[in-house]
């Protein structure tokens, strides 16, 4: 009897828990997300990896799914890479949003500083 493996699904635990909500606004040139958690619980990630594309399932409990795998000898670095791209994922939208809020605290200071100049320059000119 001859068989051949042609598709090996992975279950595991990548973390202790994820706001599906938060990553799925999250979007990179590696990683992207699709989550619609009243058709799905899980979201959908995809994940680049040089010429491989990683399609996974991502649960709020931090289960993951990773179907497609051909062979058993590359599982742990498969695992180590997704959650190396999440991980990375996650940290680049704390330091955006770090610099988000940078750049309006910087916008409302020069906006407030044009408004004072403008009430300046017409109490000037009204004197």
């Amino acid at each position: 009897m001859e068989y051949e493996v042609l598709n090996i699904v992975i279950k595991t635990k990548l973390y202790d828990k994820v706001d599906l909500d938060k990553l799925s606004y999250l979007e990179s040139e590696e990683v992207s997300v699709e989550y619609e958690p009243a058709i799905f619980p899980g979201a959908n990630v995809k994940i680049l990896d040089g010429d491989k594309v990683y399609s996974i399932i991502l649960f709020k409990n931090g289960n993951v799914i990773i179907p497609g795998l051909k062979s058993l000898d590359n599982v742990e670095d498969v695992i180590k890479t997704i959650k190396n791209k999440i991980d990375k994922l996650i940290s680049s939208a704390s330091e955006q949003s770090t610099w988000i809020l940078w750049t309006l605290s910087i916008s409302l200071l020069l906006s407030n500083l044009c408004s004072m100049v403008y009430i300046h320059l017409v109490v000037f000119l009204l004197n």
